[in-house]
């Protein structure tokens, strides 16, 4: 068995269940990664490297990369010092804006961007400190560029539509022309943190070191479904308007709730607006609550990118309202509910909803089931390819 050591270029990735210590409680994929790595018998570390360190006695190194320009990016010299001791280590994302990222870290091809006053300031860095590493951080930065490193790709795997050309994670990279046979893709949910009305807790039985306490556990019975529809999403300009083709009324930059043909909409999520901010169990508690869930669609369609809301929507028996190339990834060929506008809800029996409701769960789980043993498959795959 391996001594892998996951690292990255901000806190989150650098660190284990940092999502504890964040306001919202959302799990990122790489909470996943963990598990499954330690459940496979590997020896895994994941944090912040130490510039300088030796790290010979890894046998895989996974390097989150981000851009050096995030306010977040708070690690970036010391993600970089793992590539340059490390130079064939997996690379991994998790930001599905993939050009924004590679051009930002391209532009640090240049001594003078990567130790600009903001990059440095950020990591909290003097000149002083970074100089004498200066041949390896450069050595890192074109080694990203290179796009020879294995990448690792938290997503739904899209063989089941049987068309590579429109579906697939290479649609995140194509337009940096990243190699396709380079592109590894893991789906986190059978290892991650599922959280579902009888269990919201923010640890669980996924991680293989944690031990249930019975208090852990909800036993309140769920709550009868509400005709009205949630939606937690960035209120962006392409957001709004696929609200109001949804058939939204209201102005989701100033309210809390709208409508659509009677149905209420609350709104979560936008901190800089006037809506609601919950944590991922109490968003979840929503969820089952509400019939439909409003899923907007990003320019990431088709590609696979991994979210945790469609598992969380077939747990809760909800409708997902989403964009039709998003959906065929989770729901495949099968389902028969494709052109569904949230405005097709308000007229339909409590039934005829259930069975939607139903028709996702069944699809997204004969297609994503939970096997472990498929993730620690596709796991070994990035492993093994070198």
């Amino acid at each position: 068995m391996a001594k892998i050591l996951i690292c990255g270029m901000n806190k989150n990735q650098c660190t284990r269940k940092f999502y504890l210590r964040q306001q919202l409680k959302v799990v990122p994929s790489h909470y996943s990664l963990y598990n499954c790595l330690i459940d496979m018998g590997h020896t895994v570390e994941q944090r912040q490297v130490t510039i300088g360190e030796d790290l010979s006695m890894f046998d895989e190194i996974v390097v989150f990369i981000a851009g050096p320009r995030q306010l977040v990016a708070t690690q970036v010299f010391e993600g970089l010092y793992a590539i340059a001791q490390r130079p064939n280590c997996i690379l991994a994302v998790d930001d599905w804006q993939v050009p924004d990222l590679f051009k930002g870290i391209i532009k640090c091809e240049d001594w003078n961007e990567l130790t600009a006053k903001f990059i440095l300031d950020v990591n909290k860095k003097t000149i002083e400190d970074v100089e004498p590493f200066k041949e390896q951080f450069l050595a890192a930065t074109k080694q990203i560029a290179s796009m020879k490193n294995r990448m690792l790709i938290s997503a739904f795997r899209t063989e089941h539509l049987n068309d590579p050309d429109n579906y697939g994670p290479h649609l995140l990279f194509d337009k940096i022309e990243y190699p396709r046979e380079k592109l590894f893709v893991f789906n986190p949910n059978p290892y991650h943190r599922n959280r579902s009305w009888e269990d919201v807790g923010h640890e669980g039985d996924e991680d293989p070191t944690w031990k249930r306490s019975p208090l852990d556990i909800t036993q309140t019975p769920r709550p009868e479904k509400e005709r009205r529809f949630n939606f937690a999403s960035l209120v962006q300009s392409k957001t709004q308007k696929w609200l109001k083709k949804q058939g939204y009324t209201g102005n989701p930059k100033n309210d809390e709730q709208g409508d659509i043909a009677g149905w209420p909409v609350d709104l979560y999520g936008s901190k800089a607006d006037t809506q609601k901010r919950l944590t991922e169990d109490e968003m979840v508690k929503v969820l089952t609550r509400d019939w439909g869930c409003l899923m907007p669609g990003y320019e990431h369609a088709g590609s696979g990118w991994w979210r945790a809301r469609p598992l969380q929507c077939a747990h809760a028996f909800s409708i997902l309202i989403g964009e039709e190339k998003e959906l065929r990834v989770y729901y495949g060929k099968e389902y028969k509910y494709y052109g569904l506008k949230a405005t097709d809800l308000v007229n339909l029996s409590e039934d005829e909803l259930a069975e939607i409701a139903f028709e996702q769960h069944k699809c997204l789980f004969e297609i994503h089931g939970l096997d472990k043993r498929q993730q620690q498959n596709e796991l070994q795959a990035v492993l093994d390819a070198k």
